[in-house]
């Protein structure tokens, strides 16, 4: 799977879990497609990649001696710019716009500095550019610690001290390595239903443990072979949602192993980075996608399932007043999200 700018939870969470339980391929389906549509029509992409980008000089797209324009390869920050064999040092050029940015479309060499572009015996990749890139701003924000210590090389799980601020489509962060989380898994917790028995009534809600702070308030807890989601925390009591996620209502006596979705399998070193060696403790950040961008990945996801699921023939109202579903909305956040985000210089300036 391609990168995702909204999770398969958050896409879940607004459909019929019912049957998206059965269906999460399609869910990561709808949402792959929808974040490669959002890059074909904005002419950029919103992910953070390390690594080194390569450009022409002279190019076509560059009409002065001192100004690179870096067209889709947007940049937050450089380690090391070379024009052939010579480095460009930091203090001979400047990345703009400097007050609007990151990210930066484009570099300029300072006008009183001694540094050229041309370096090269041809203009083929003349300019070499290493550093981190993006088409948006590097907005990351602190989701836990590891909750054990990971390896460089045999560890595709990881296990984090708040899992459920995170998805299956996030990208994480553990000191220089990205991390894609492709699927989540049940692990056994340390809580059992305490005190009283649960019921196969759905409005008996309340479920009793030992300790009400190991869990997180809209997360999906599993007994025995029912998924439960915790709605609100009152002390030791977990308020939840009974037969969720398209699970069957069943009893469960007291003593049973309460399970949590806390194991997540990742593509280790992505993006551009290199797995390595992480301690226990070691502080996990999540990548935060603009939030414009998620609302229409989540909302052309949420389009593209029920268009399928009707075979594209959805209409709204019933009787005489049944009609197609216009999509006026969807229309509406695509075209905010092109004049707000969308990369509109294709040519010369």
């Amino acid at each position: 799977m391609g990168v995702f700018y909204c999770t398969r939870e958050s896409v879940k969470l607004a459909l019929d879990v019912n049957e998206t339980a059965r269906a999460e391929w399609q869910v990561d389906e709808a949402i792959d497609a929808a974040s490669r549509e959002i890059e074909r029509c904005t002419h950029r992409v919103f992910y953070p990649w390390t690594g080194t980008r390569y450009f022409d000089w002279p190019s076509p797209q560059n009409g002065t001696s001192y100004r690179l324009w870096l067209e889709e390869d947007e940049l937050i920050s450089a380690t090391r710019v070379t024009s052939g064999t010579v480095e460009i040092t930091l203090d001979q050029y400047n990345l703009e716009p400097v007050n609007q940015g990151p990210p930066f479309d484009r570099l300029e060499l300072l006008l009183d500095g001694p540094a050229t572009f041309g370096q090269s015996d041809s203009h083929q990749h003349d300019v070499a550019i290493t550093g981190v890139f993006a088409g948006c701003a590097l907005d990351e924000s602190v989701v836990g610690v590891l909750a054990s210590a990971v390896g460089s090389t045999i560890n595709t799980a990881i296990t984090v001290t708040d899992p459920w601020s995170v998805g299956v489509g996030s990208i994480l962060r553990v000191e220089s390595e990205r991390m894609l989380v492709t699927e989540r898994s049940w692990t056994a917790s340390t809580q059992t239903v305490q005190t009283d028995a649960l019921t196969v009534m759905k409005n008996d809600q309340v479920v009793k443990v030992t300790d009400g702070t190991v869990f997180s308030r809209g997360e999906t807890v599993m007994i025995d072979a029912e998924q439960l989601r915790v709605d609100e925390i009152t002390g030791n009591s977990l308020i939840v949602t009974r037969a969720w996620n398209g699970s069957t209502l069943a009893g469960h006596d007291v003593g049973a192993t309460i399970y949590r979705g806390t194991l997540l399998t990742v593509t280790r070193g992505a993006l551009g980075t290199t797995a390595a060696t992480h301690s226990i403790s070691a502080p996990v950040y999540r990548f935060n996608p603009p939030a414009q961008v998620r609302s229409l990945a989540r909302a052309q996801a949420l389009d593209t399932i029920l268009q399928e699921r009707s075979g594209y023939a959805r209409v709204v109202g019933s009787g005489d007043n049944a009609r197609g579903a216009s999509g006026v909305a969807l229309s509406s956040l695509w075209a905010r999200v092109e004049d707000d985000l969308g990369r509109i210089r294709l040519g010369v300036v």
